[in-house]
C-alpha cells in the first residue's frame, strides 16, 4: 500500500475505502438534512473535504486512495438511491458503539422489483480520478448487504417469489456495473463481503450466483472478522472498484 515501500509487508492489507469524516463534513450533513444549506453548497463542502483527504493519503505514501465515501450517508446509501424498487427501513437487529450503547441501524428493503436507473458510483469515481495522483478507488457494497440487515423480511410480500429471484435481479445490476468496467474507464477488482463474516454456506451460494450471472471475473474475499462500526455508526464498506 505504500508507494515508496522497498518490500511488501509480511501480511495482506487492503485500503477498503471508508475514512473518518472531518467535523466540517459531519456538520454539513446535518445542515443539509435540516435544509439549512442547499445541494450546491453541500456538494462544495464534500468536494473540498475529498480533496483534503486525498492529499492526506498521498502525503503519507498510499499507492491507492479513496474519497473516504464522503458523499454517502451510508456506504450502501447511494446504491439504494440509484436503484428503483429499494426503500429504507429499520434493520432487524441493533449494533452497539464503543461504549456499549445501542445504535439504531437501517437497511435496504425491496418495495418493488429492482431496476438500475443510473450509474451507481461513476460520478464519485470521475471526480476522484481527476484530482488524485495515486491510483483512485471507489467502493460498492456487496450484493448480500442488500439482504442481510433485514434477513428473511427483505422484500414486500409478492414482489419476489423467493430470495433467489431477488438476488437474480440484484446480480443483473452488478453485471451491468461490470459491463461499465469493461469499457476501460475502470476495472472491477474484487467484492469484499463483510455482512455475513462466518457463514460459508451463504458465501458459497453467492459465488455460484455470481458465476451464473457472469460476474466471475470478480473474486469474493471472505471476511473472517466481525463487522466493525466506524465513527459515525455505519458498518465498514464491503466492496471495491479500482481502475
Amino acid at each position: 500500500m505504500l508507494a515508496n515501500a522497498q518490500a511488501g509487508p509480511p501480511f495482506r492489507a487492503d485500503h477498503v475505502g471508508s475514512l473518518l469524516r472531518p467535523p466540517l463534513l459531519r456538520q454539513a450533513f446535518r445542515d443539509h438534512l435540516a435544509k439549512h444549506i442547499d445541494d450546491a453548497h453541500f456538494a462544495q463542502i464534500q468536494d473540498q473535504c475529498i480533496r483534503d483527504v486525498v492529499r492526506l493519503q498521498e502525503e503519507v505514501g498510499l499507492a491507492v486512495v479513496t474519497d473516504g465515501e464522503f458523499r454517502r450517508g451510508s456506504y450502501w446509501g447511494r446504491f439504494v438511491e440509484r436503484i428503483e424498487g429499494f426503500v429504507i427501513k429499520p434493520a432487524l437487529f441493533e449494533f452497539r458503539d464503543d461504549h456499549g450503547h445501542k445504535v439504531e441501524f437501517t437497511a435496504p428493503y425491496a418495495e418493488e422489483k429492482l431496476n438500475r436507473t443510473k450509474p451507481l458510483a461513476l460520478d464519485e469515481f470521475v471526480f476522484l480520478r481527476d484530482i488524485a495522483k495515486a491510483t483512485p478507488k471507489i467502493t460498492l457494497p456487496s450484493p448480500s448487504t442488500m439482504h442481510f440487515y433485514r434477513c428473511s423480511d427483505f422484500a414486500r410480500k409478492g414482489v419476489y417469489r423467493d430470495v433467489g429471484a431477488f438476488f437474480a435481479d440484484l446480480l443483473t445490476i452488478y453485471r451491468i456495473a461490470k459491463a461499465i468496467c469493461g469499457t476501460g474507464l475502470i476495472r472491477m477488482r474484487s467484492l469484499f463481503e463483510t455482512s455475513c463474516p462466518r457463514n460459508e454456506r451463504v458465501h458459497a451460494r453467492l459465488r455460484r450466483a455470481m458465476r451464473r450471472h457472469d460476474v466471475d471475473s470478480a473474486r469474493v474475499a471472505l471476511c473472517k472478522c466481525a463487522v466493525k462500526l466506524n465513527l459515525y455508526g455505519f458498518a465498514t464498506s464491503s466492496g471495491m472498484i479500482a481502475p
